[in-house]
């Protein structure tokens, strides 16, 4: 009896093709590959393959697609390298500096419906609160959330290291909690204004992400 082996790399494609035409068994495939070997270079080669051309339900998205390519292409999977290159080459710097910024824990999120510019948002934001712990830097942080892309600081519009960053208001609320718990003293009435602007759902949501912020930036005695 000939051993069975689980399809690869360009294997892979005429069965993404047969489920996004509703084959049931290749949309049986795919589901269980998706749970059971996102760990392995085939499965991140596969899901993003899915994401770069938003193939069997999953939504078309450059940045996961990149990222999900570069881990298997670290792992030594040769089509993925070679796929990763070519996209490289279609897209932008900021959204390399995205993918790349999440490449390492985008295997954590492969049941999520998060997109990849929210995730890398959340791990840039993250990473200059980490670089600059402050209360101004919550601040800013808060404030580019605030005004999205027409927050301006020194008369330079407002990066997360070269990445714009969408108006987001739950987020402003957060890091502006967080900078008024930490003492700064025009946060306060910041955070307050944006909670009027929020719908009770909103609200659940900003103040759960606050209280996810101030465990990892827990304020200082």
């Amino acid at each position: 009896m000939a051993d069975q082996r689980t399809p690869h790399g360009r294997e892979l494609l005429p069965i993404i093709d047969l489920a996004a035409r509703g084959n049931s068994m290749a949309r049986e495939f795919i589901d269980n590959l998706n749970r059971t070997v996102m760990e392995t270079t085939d499965g991140q080669y596969l899901r993003g393959v899915m994401h770069a051309a938003g193939a069997e339900g999953v939504a078309e998205d450059p940045i996961l697609a990149y990222a999900w390519l570069s881990q298997a292409a670290n792992g030594g999977h040769a089509e993925a390298a070679s796929l990763h290159e070519a996209m490289s080459k279609h897209l932008t710097r900021e959204q390399i500096v995205m993918a790349e910024a999440i490449a390492p824990s985008v295997t954590a999120i492969a049941d999520s419906s998060t997109t990849g510019y929210e995730l890398a948002i959340m791990v840039l934001a993250e990473e200059m609160a980490r670089k600059h712990e402050s209360p101004e830097t919550y601040f800013v942080l808060g404030y580019m959330f605030l005004y999205g892309p027409d927050a301006v600081i020194e008369g330079n519009r407002a990066t997360l290291f070269g990445c714009s960053v969408q108006r987001d208001l739950t987020r402003a609320y957060a890091w502006l909690s967080l900078s008024a718990a930490h003492g700064h003293l025009s946060a306060g009435k910041s955070k307050d204004r944006v909670l009027e602007l929020l719908t009770p759902e909103q609200v659940n949501l900003a103040r759960n992400y606050f209280a996810l912020l101030e465990n990892l930036h827990p304020p200082r005695d």
